[in-house]
């Protein structure tokens, strides 16, 4: 009988694959036709100027510059590239798909609800259309998790090795990936493998990292003058304090260190004066959340010209960078000095848009359809042979209607993933099944919430940035239900993943 299963189970394993194939080499050729070039918007541009000039370090982490690079020698055609990148996240889905339906006894539906959710979304589309880093960074992020999957159930040798691999990856594309080493290591320590192996496999991750963080913080000290690893964090963490210091700054009476003396007084002049009303609630705010670091006026900005006679108004990387270790220092001591106002004006805000993300560059702005007037377009029509991006007004106003109900059907994901999660809980129902898929919906479950720590601890969550958690919390309410409707079912059925080791 166990054989027939494993017969069927295979040949199913097959049609959802074949299926699979069709359904995104279809939809990508229908959606190409309509929408023929990739989409830019303002952060692409630091990507492929980093690429053009094979730079080591970058404004941005340097692996998706890298990424346009390696498409680069076979081909400039912009095409290309989001079609590379739309393929890797189908090949991630379909290893995700796959996985649970080998290693998890689920109810039929339950495989069609998430089948058609990974295969037929449009988000995934016009995501995957965009030159940013967003897509490349899911889908190795959901390889990443699934891997993990496969050494909770059947750790191997080699896993070592291309666990680490990936995350060494993963992490150049994007630092918000600081938390994937947790994550890996609680997993890593929970598998059934020997603690040679264990120790192995945890060694090899924190080498590959530490030897990427040493190489990033020597080229920054050599590119800047200033070791540091990431100079956007210094200037992300003082734009922060500073959503904060605009409704307390009056109160400050203590002496100022004398480091922050000048930074400091520019920003209660600022503050006093008539200035731009920035709110991180307002979805309006073309910065969101970042106003501090991208304009003139700002403090931050006007600090550069008062100590260093730099022009507020530079993208120059060095000269930015030069500020970044400063800025950070800065903004935790304005943290420090102030922490219930600054999660009353900066967390619970950002929890909110959290709960309720931001379109951002998926929203009506026609920004991603042309090509910047400046030094930044020029290089970027040089790299990819672009004359335009542009496409009809009806094409743009579609794209526009198709993506804007995916910010509250985010936040339905997330209400509904954590009213599984508790009734999973008060019911007690793992209980109902094995060992191992208790560790995955935990592990799932830990990504999840830590993601949401660190996320309002940054900055307001647009929607492109939860992609991964959109595709993980999808899943893990089914993972959650399948265990819940199982408490139902006849006590010949428990246990049946266990089947499946």
């Amino acid at each position: 009988m166990r054989s027939i299963n494993v017969i069927s189970k295979s040949q199913v394993n097959r049609l959802y694959i074949y299926s699979a194939i069709i359904i995104s080499t279809l939809s990508w050729y229908i959606f190409k036709v309509y929408y023929p070039f990739p989409n830019l918007t303002f952060d692409s541009y630091y990507y492929i100027e980093a690429a053009a000039a094979n730079s080591a370090v970058s404004t941005w982490p340097i692996g998706y510059s890298k990424f346009i690079q390696i498409i680069g020698f076979f081909t400039h055609s912009g095409n290309v590239l989001v079609t590379v990148q739309f393929i890797i996240l189908q090949i991630s889905f379909l290893f995700l798909f796959t996985t649970i339906h080998n290693l998890f006894h689920l109810k039929k539906w339950i495989y069609t609800c998430i089948f058609l959710f990974l295969f037929l979304n449009p988000l995934f589309l016009f995501g995957s259309n965009h030159v940013m880093s967003d897509i490349l960074f899911t889908g190795l992020s959901i390889i990443w998790i699934t891997q993990l999957i496969w050494i909770v159930h059947k750790p191997k040798l080699y896993m070592a090795l291309t666990h680490a691999i990936l995350m060494l990856i993963i992490f150049t594309i994007r630092y918000s990936a600081l938390y994937y080493p947790i994550i890996a290591t609680i997993i890593i320590i929970l598998s059934y493998q020997s603690w040679q192996r264990k120790i192995l496999s945890i060694c090899l991750m924190i080498l590959f990292l530490a030897g990427f963080i040493q190489f990033t913080s020597h080229e920054m000290q050599i590119v800047t003058g200033s070791r540091q690893f990431s100079y956007t964090g210094g200037w992300k963490q003082a734009n922060n304090a500073l959503y904060m210091y605009e409704h307390t700054y009056m109160l400050d009476n203590q002496k100022v260190p004398e480091r922050f003396k000048i930074i400091d007084s520019i920003a209660k002049s600022y503050f006093k004066a008539p200035h731009a009303q920035v709110d991180l609630l307002d979805h309006m705010d073309v910065t969101k959340g970042t106003w501090y670091t991208s304009f003139d006026p700002s403090p931050l900005r006007q600090y550069m010209r008062v100590s260093k006679k730099i022009d507020p108004g530079t993208s120059d990387f060095k000269k930015l960078a030069y500020f970044g270790p400063f800025y950070n220092d800065y903004g935790n001591y304005l943290i420090k000095k102030y922490p219930i106002a600054f999660a009353k004006y900066v967390i619970i805000p950002n929890i909110i848009t959290y709960i309720f993300p931001i379109l951002e560059i998926y929203d009506t702005d026609n920004l991603a359809f042309s090509i910047m007037n400046t030094e930044f377009g020029v290089i970027a029509q040089k790299w990819f042979n672009l004359k335009t991006i542009s496409v009809p007004q009806k094409l743009i106003t579609l794209r526009a209607l198709i993506l804007y109900p995916f910010s509250f059907i985010f936040t339905i994901v997330h209400i509904v993933f954590l009213l599984t999660l508790v009734t999973f809980l008060w019911l007690k129902a793992y209980y109902n099944i094995s060992r191992k898929s208790i560790i995955t919906i935990l592990m799932i479950t830990s990504f999840c919430l830590v993601n949401f720590f660190f996320i309002i601890l940054v900055a307001p969550s647009v929607l492109r940035f939860q992609l991964t958690v959109f595709v993980l919390e999808f899943v893990n309410i089914f993972l959650v239900i399948n265990a819940i409707l199982r408490l139902e079912e006849s006590p010949e059925s428990d246990h049946i993943d266990n089947i499946i080791p």
